[in-house]
């Protein structure tokens, strides 16, 4: 199967979308990408009620079978620790996210660990939108990682914005001293920093994504599949290595 780790849909406060990133909207662009499924977080809603759309979320999967869900937490909210153990327990979503720029929250932050502590008791991955300036850094997330060594985070963008210069070697920074971090795709545009990752840190750590409704499905993929690795690395990256990691059955597709 081909999943891409990382979509988000619902209503947004930062976004006037002409066409609004419903589940009905992403499952149309994932097919005609020939994608399967996605990991899927609601996007910051107007109300900046994480815990509702959440529970929104929760209720929608439930007709979305090749849909899995995440919940998204603000550390800077009162019951943000409440808001992580009900995403987890009570909505049975698989892990949940954190956006440290959209929250103007640093990663490092006294806010996060105990949201982290949440993750590790439930053995739930933290995806961690990483690489911006002043908040969530690759080496402001490797302090935080290392702080964490069992809970898995999986890191948007390759850990980093720009893909050059010293962003790009405290990415791989990141990448060599850190066992539980995943370096998820969507945005990377360079062919080489793909590569290189699967070089220094094998494919097992690295995973595709889109970041619906930002970036085009297609295009996201066809950076993995004209990348000069293997087809066995190619289907990790797609889809095998995101399924392992939620203990997901892979019921086999074509990476074409």
């Amino acid at each position: 199967m081909i999943i891409d780790a990382n979509a988000n849909v619902g209503p947004s406060v930062y976004d006037d979308f002409e066409f609004s990133p419903t589940f009905e909207r992403l499952t149309e662009n994932l097919s005609a990408a020939t994608i399967d499924g996605a990991v899927v977080a609601p996007l910051k809603p107007p109300s900046f009620d994480f815990d509702r759309a959440n529970a929104r979320l929760a209720a929608r999967l439930q007709e979305r079978a090749t849909c899995y869900g995440i919940g998204r937490v603000d550390p800077r909210v009162d019951d943000s620790v409440e808001h992580a153990e009900r995403a987890l327990s009570e909505y049975n979503l698989y892990g949940f996210k954190l956006h440290p720029w959209e929250e103007t929250v640093s990663i490092t932050s006294p806010n996060v660990p105990p949201l982290l502590e949440i993750a590790a008791s439930y053995t739930a991955p933290v995806w961690i939108h990483a690489g911006y300036p002043g908040v969530s850094h690759a080496l402001s997330v490797r302090e935080i990682a290392q702080q964490f060594p069992d809970v898995p985070m999986i890191l948007t963008h390759g850990a980093q914005l720009d893909i050059s210069g010293l962003s790009l070697t405290d990415a791989f920074e990141l990448a060599e001293t850190t066992t539980n971090t995943y370096f998820e795709l969507s945005g990377v545009y360079r062919r080489d920093f793909i590569e290189d990752l699967v070089e220094t840190i094998g494919p097992e750590r690295v995973l595709f994504g889109t970041n619906a409704p930002y970036f085009h499905p297609t295009v996201e993929k066809s950076r993995v599949i004209n990348a000069e690795i293997s087809d066995t690395t190619k289907q990790k990256i797609l889809g095998e290595n995101i399924l392992n990691l939620l203990e997901i059955p892979d019921n086999g597709h074509s990476f074409e």
